[in-house]
């Protein structure tokens, strides 16, 4: 009987924790309907029970964490004449959701009729005749009978071009199908919200809200079409964003402590022929994280005048941590990005930027109007080029234009790695102080209770850019290793020996032996601290390969 009544207890406690999702609720929108009802249906015939005719009948009322409204696609205006305002919070679990319709509920999908041979990491489906039925603007994936485990909303594809027997997509396809002879779903044009009308989305204060495959239309002057304010987290995929202004309008603003905005496949789209205009704008002590992945940025800015972060009109803050993933800045420059001066990026007050796999041209980094102390910005497989790594750093406050880090090829060592890291030393280095040392590199290894041995090489570019040699609390390698039986706790030890950088160019090693005390993690670095020498280019090569004896 005891059994039975703990049963019951945890069948109705079960059933008061998911109460809560029960009230979420699904809705529908279309613009087209000239009378709206409550946005039950899909309907579109007069009764309650239609659909909502805008996007504000679904975001300014109170709505509960897990709703989802669903937009018809090709519809277009759907705004009640003003700003989007969000007046609701979802949760983590169960965010609310906007999204385009990629479920076929308004019965305007169509098949393709050619088939199509499709391959992953490509932005090119060859059909198997003279396409028809499919035009720009579309949107495919690839047809749910002919495929597994890929529903529409997750590898769904805007179409840029057709030509003969070739679909070009924006972005290279990433799904888990791939071969010949597959048919395609074919989805009309992302529901357009705005229409480049004077106004913007507003997130203020609103917290887990996700968009997928809409088109935000917006020329607020301040803002641009969409403003993150003080949030807690936001997602967008499948999502253009989208502005013909010419008078400063950011493509996306934050503000105020925005903390989390998480962004895939985003189609940018903003056109800055004239002004002083910013990608992204930030202002008012405004941090946290800006993710983006797999996306693109229109080629439509013909001046050089812009940046990709910015403040806009010298507003004090700082700028979010960014990422950018798989992406292809196509900027219409010549051979620069972002101040498009010199062939150089040019970002304001930012604290971090990471670019792995991002297509773009430019080739130095300028940060004339300061950046964050310790800021820096990060490039792995840039270009598209495997292995195209770099790092750049403000070091005191004091901008290094040059790529301080930087992988290269045509330097390395015999039985070593095959690249090695070039370093260009900052000036503004010090030894005396801890957050103006270099790190050089970080390597965590596992390793067990025996005394390991690791060594580094090193190599001066030319002796004669040296006049004196680093000092050992000026280059030095070190080891992090567990010195408790029971507990986490590391310690230090550091390398003692000294290079001569300015009487050889072969290369030398610096050694650390590390004995744990128990197995687990321990942390290989370098550090360099000693400042450029006037006059001098005091470049060297690390070997990333280390050389470990037991």
């Amino acid at each position: 009987m005891r059994i039975k009544f703990t049963i019951l207890i945890l069948v109705l406690f079960g059933s008061f924790l998911f109460a809560s999702d029960s009230l979420a609720a699904q809705f529908y929108i279309n613009s087209e309907c000239a009378t709206p009802g409550n946005g039950t249906t899909t309907t579109c015939d007069g009764d309650a029970d239609d659909s909502y005719d805008n996007l504000d009948d679904f975001t300014e009322v109170a709505r509960t964490a897990g709703d989802i409204a669903t937009v018809r696609r090709v519809a277009s205006g759907s705004e009640g004449g003003g700003d989007l305002n969000f007046t609701s919070n979802g949760t983590l679990e169960d965010p609310i959701i906007m999204e385009a319709d990629y479920s076929n509920y308004w019965v305007d999908f169509a098949s393709s009729s050619q088939t199509y041979t499709v391959t992953v990491g490509s932005d090119v489906m060859a059909a198997s005749a003279a396409i028809t039925g499919i035009v720009a603007g579309d949107w495919i994936h690839v047809d749910i009978a002919t495929q597994t485990n890929e529903p529409p909303k997750h590898y769904s594809y805007e179409v840029r071009s057709v030509s003969g027997t070739n679909l070009i997509l924006y972005l290279p396809y990433k799904g888990n199908q791939s071969g010949a002879g597959l048919t395609l779903n074919v989805m009309p044009d992302a529901p357009v919200w705005g229409t480049n009308k004077n106004i913007q989305w507003n997130l203020d204060l609103n917290r887990y809200w996700f968009f997928q495959g809409l088109n935000i239309q917006g020329e607020d002057a301040t803002n641009g079409p969409l403003e993150f304010d003080s949030i807690t987290s936001a997602q967008l995929k499948d999502v253009i964003i989208s502005t013909s202004s010419t008078t400063g309008t950011p493509c996306m603003i934050f503000t105020d402590d925005t903390a989390f905005v998480v962004l895939r496949k985003t189609r940018f789209d903003c056109d800055f022929s004239s002004g002083d205009q910013t990608l992204f704008r930030y202002s008012v002590d405004t941090y946290g994280v800006l993710e983006i992945y797999d996306s693109y940025f229109s080629d439509n800015s013909a001046v050089a005048a812009s940046a990709l972060l910015g403040t806009g009109g010298g507003v004090n803050g700082v700028a979010p941590q960014i990422k950018i993933y798989n992406t292809e800045l196509n900027l219409n420059k010549s051979s620069n990005f972002s101040d498009f001066d010199g062939n150089a990026i040019y970002i304001e007050i930012l604290t971090k930027m990471y670019l792995r796999n991002v297509s773009a041209s430019f080739s130095t980094w300028d940060n004339s109007d300061g950046f964050i102390f310790n800021s820096g910005l990060y490039m792995e497989d840039f270009d598209g080029i495997l292995a195209s790594n770099s790092q750049h750093f403000t070091i005191n406050n004091v901008s290094e234009a040059t790529q301080v880090i930087e992988n290269i090829t045509r330097t390395t060592r015999s039985g070593g790695a095959n690249s090695s890291i070039r370093i260009s030393t900052p000036a503004s280095l010090s030894a005396d102080w801890e957050l103006a040392n270099l790190k050089l590199f970080e390597y965590p290894i596992y390793n067990d209770t025996a005394a390991t041995t690791f060594d580094i090489y090193f190599l001066a570019s030319v002796s004669a850019e040296w006049t004196a040699d680093p000092l050992v609390t000026e280059l030095w390698i070190e080891c992090e290793y567990l010195t408790t039986a029971n507990q986490p706790t590391r310690t230090i030890k550091k390398s003692t020996g000294v290079l001569d950088f300015n009487g050889t160019t072969t290369w030398q090693n610096l050694s650390v032996q590390c004995t744990p005390i128990q197995s687990g993690i321990l942390y290989l670095r370098g550090w360099y601290a000693k400042p450029r020498e006037s006059g001098k280019s005091n470049v060297f090569y690390i070997d990333p390969k280390p050389v470990i004896t037991r």
